[in-house]
């Protein structure tokens, strides 16, 4: 699912129009339902030669971090 909404980015004429593909990464990010891996793309802005991952950006994942929003909250809760 993941994957598919990354190739979605890589199709779109905004992408197309701003950011170049300069490579495919990996990401591991554990959830409170396990660990989720992907593949997702790393893009340089034309504008600004900033990298940068557009699918991250727009599921809101934080650069480097390990562990989901929702695996952050289940772990703060009260026991």
């Amino acid at each position: 699912m993941l994957e598919q909404q990354d190739q979605v980015l890589a199709d779109s004429s905004y992408r197309k129009q701003f950011f170049k593909i300069k490579d495919m990464r990996e990401r591991h990010v554990d959830t409170s339902i396990g660990t989720v891996s992907f593949r997702r793309r790393y893009y340089e802005d034309v504008r600004t030669n900033e990298r940068i991952f557009l699918l991250d950006e727009q599921i809101g994942l934080e650069k480097s971090s390990r562990l989901s929003l929702d695996l952050k909250a289940k772990l703060l809760e009260p026991v």
